[in-house]
């Protein structure tokens, strides 16, 4: 990431679930929401790679990077979806068509080694493009005995 925040990001719905099994990863993170791009138009394409990441106030910080060939464009509705060789990490963006500006997404990260607790605010950074860093809260959070639940109201 070049510098802390160039736009904001929208947080509406975000879960972190650690992991329960000592043997076996089985935590994970899931996070939606939507953005509206910055003016001149920029393009959410993958050509740099996307890479999104997860922190609480706590010790959580978890990230992954997508290249280029992790993700597939859809030219003729501008979807953009990114999924790792190991299909632990999904990244789905896509533009709401009422808006042509404004793109709706969702990451997925799962099988991690996530440990809880967690604590809320927390905060989802997407950075892509030429140095485009995104950086959205979201502090509406329900704990749970090994996860977080978030929800915008």
């Amino acid at each position: 990431m070049c510098d802390p925040e160039d736009a904001p990001l929208h947080v509406t719905r975000l879960k972190l679930k650690g992991a329960t099994n000592p043997t076996n990863d089985n935590g994970y993170v899931v996070a939606k929401g939507h953005f509206v791009a910055l003016t001149p138009p920029e393009l959410f394409t993958g050509a740099n790679g996307v890479t999104a990441r997860i922190q609480d106030r706590l010790e959580t910080d978890v990230a992954h990077t997508w290249d280029v060939a992790d993700c597939a464009l859809t030219p003729s509705n501008g979807r953009l979806k990114c999924l790792s060789a190991d299909k632990r990490f999904k990244g789905d963006f896509k533009p709401v068509p009422a808006t042509p500006n404004a793109l709706r997404y969702a990451v997925k990260f799962k099988n991690i080694p996530l440990r809880a607790p967690f604590k809320n605010e927390v905060t989802l950074t997407l950075s892509y493009g030429p140095g485009i860093d995104r950086v959205g809260k979201i502090h509406d959070c329900r704990a749970g005995n090994s996860s977080l639940t978030c929800k915008e109201f």
